[in-house]
C-alpha cells in the first residue's frame, strides 16, 4: 500500500513537472519576455497612463476582483449613456447619410465612424489596445494581455502562439469535418511539433485519415485498359475481349504477369469498399 502511494506521488510529481515545463518554458517564456520588454517602454507607459485616466482606472490598475467588477459596471453604464445620447445617434446618421449620398467615400466613412464610436468607453479601450499591438509590432493574441495590464496591472502573456479558430456562423463544431487554426507568430520546430500533437488529438474523431495509395495510378491504368471490353486485332480486323495477360503484356512487358493485373483489380475493389463505405450503404 505504501508502494502504491509512493508510485502515485511520483507519477503526480512527474505530471506537475511536465505541466510546469510546458507553461514556463517554450512559447510562454518567450512571450512573457516580450511582454515585460513592452512594459519597460516609456512610450507604452505613456499610452497606458492616458488610457487609464480616460477610463477611470487607477494608475496601477484595479488590483482586486471587486474593484474590477465595479469598474466593469461603470464602463457598461458609461458606454450606454454615450451611445444612447441624441447627439451621438444624430452624428451616426449624418455619417451614414454622407456615405449613401457619396459625399464621402467608404474609407472616409469608416474612419469617421471609428472616431465617432471611440467616444464609447469600451470602444476606446479596444481601440487603444489595437493601436498598441499595431504600433509596437506585437502578435495579435497579445491584445487580451495588454487589456489585463491596463485594467488590472497584471503582467502575463500568451501560453501558446496558436489556438483553435472559429467555425463559420451557425455551424455545429461537432459536425464540422475541419479544424480552424489561428497562428500568430512564426513557429519554432518545438511549437510545430506541439501544434501537430494538438491537431492529432483534436482531429481523432473529426478528420479522415489518409494513407498513401501504393501503385494506384498503375492499377487505374490497368482498369481503364480492361474496361475497353473489346479490342480490334490489327491483322485480322476482328474484335476480341482484352484479358489480364494482354494488359500485363502492354504495361508490364510479359503475358506471364497477368496475375499481377488480376490482383490489382481485386485491390482496387477492396480499396473502394473501404475508402467509400457510405456509397454502398446509399446504393442499398
Amino acid at each position: 500500500m505504501v508502494k502504491d502511494f509512493m508510485a502515485r506521488k511520483q507519477r503526480k510529481s512527474k505530471d506537475e513537472e511536465r505541466f510546469r515545463k510546458f507553461f514556463v518554458g517554450g512559447s510562454y517564456k518567450r512571450n512573457l519576455g516580450h511582454m515585460k520588454l513592452l512594459i519597460s517602454q516609456q512610450e507604452f507607459q505613456t499610452i497606458v497612463a492616458g488610457t487609464r485616466a480616460r477610463l477611470n482606472i487607477p494608475p496601477g490598475g484595479h488590483l482586486s476582483d471587486a474593484a474590477s467588477q465595479k469598474w466593469t459596471y461603470w464602463m457598461d453604464a458609461e458606454s450606454d449613456r454615450v451611445m444612447n445620447a441624441r447627439d451621438f445617434i444624430q452624428q451616426e446618421m449624418r455619417i451614414k447619410e454622407k456615405a449613401r449620398s457619396h459625399e464621402i467615400g467608404v474609407r472616409m466613412a469608416q474612419k469617421q465612424m471609428n472616431l465617432h464610436y471611440d467616444k464609447s468607453s469600451w470602444n476606446h479601450l479596444w481601440n487603444r489596445i489595437n493601436f498598441i499591438v499595431e504600433q509596437f509590432g506585437l502578435p495579435l493574441h497579445f491584445n487580451e494581455y495588454i487589456r489585463a495590464y491596463i485594467v488590472r496591472g497584471i503582467i502575463d502573456a500568451p501560453q501558446h502562439n496558436y489556438k483553435g479558430g472559429f467555425y463559420r456562423a451557425g455551424a455545429k463544431p461537432s459536425e464540422e469535418r475541419y479544424i480552424p487554426v489561428e497562428v500568430y507568430t512564426q513557429l519554432t520546430w518545438a511549437e510545430l511539433k506541439e501544434l501537430k500533437n494538438w491537431l492529432d488529438d483534436a482531429g481523432k474523431k473529426k478528420l479522415p485519415r489518409y494513407k498513401t495509395l501504393r501503385a494506384v495510378d498503375r492499377n487505374l491504368d490497368f482498369e481503364q485498359w480492361l474496361s475497353q471490353q473489346k479490342h480490334e486485332d490489327i491483322i485480322t480486323g476482328k474484335s476480341y475481349r482484352i484479358t489480364a495477360s494482354e494488359t500485363a503484356k502492354e504495361f508490364l512487358g510479359s503475358t506471364k504477369k497477368g496475375a499481377i493485373v488480376r490482383g490489382a483489380m481485386r485491390d482496387l475493389k477492396k480499396l473502394r469498399g473501404k475508402r467509400f463505405p457510405n456509397v454502398r450503404k446509399t446504393e442499398q
